[in-house]
């Protein structure tokens, strides 16, 4: 069986998630996100002190190593990195920060439109506020969002394109200029 897709994603942390869904979001766009990890339903995956636990779980974690590095006696880092949907994201102690205000508003004045600290700061708001507008769904709704989507993947896709679906395919890739 031969699939073209219009978009190939490889791999489905969080960035790979919020532009699966923002590509997919064009009902003329076809699109297929890879990720070479499970799922984040495991326990210490969901659980904020599961982190020690994911720290050095090569089923979940890809445990990669930086180069040595001379600024630090030649030493090399330890660099946990999720393999899963939600990849490094999954495994972070549920923790995020949004950041300097400064540190967007000189990005914008390097020329980048949009990442300006008042133009990101309603949707750093809008994923704050996340689990209240989820909850305002009607039951029906809710319900169908669980039984569909991997945990992560709600919050990041609609429904309909994080069904979990096994089969073989044979990626025929074509690239444009």
């Amino acid at each position: 069986m031969d699939l073209e897709f219009d978009f190939v994603i490889i791999g489905a942390g969080s960035a790979g998630c919020v532009l699966a869904n923002r590509l997919s979001a064009d009902a003329g766009n076809s699109v297929l996100l890879l990720e070479a990890g499970g799922s984040d339903k495991g326990f210490w995956i969901q659980t904020p002190i599961g982190y020690g636990k994911t720290f050095y779980d090569p089923a979940v974690n890809w445990m990669y190593m930086t180069e040595p590095d001379p600024g630090i006696d030649n030493r090399q880092s330890y660099w946990p990195r999720g393999k899963m949907l939600g990849g490094s994201s999954s495994i972070n102690a549920m923790v995020y920060i949004r950041g300097q205000a400064a540190d967007y508003d000189d990005w914008r004045d390097l020329g980048n439109r949009g990442w300006g600290w008042d133009e990101v700061l309603p949707y750093f708001k809008k994923n704050g506020n996340r689990r209240r507008r989820r909850q305002s769904l009607p039951q029906r709704r809710r319900t169908a969002l669980r039984r569909q989507c991997q945990p992560a993947a709600s919050s990041l896709m609609p429904a309909v394109y994080c069904r979990r679906v096994t089969m073989r395919l044979r990626i025929q890739l074509r690239f444009q200029r």
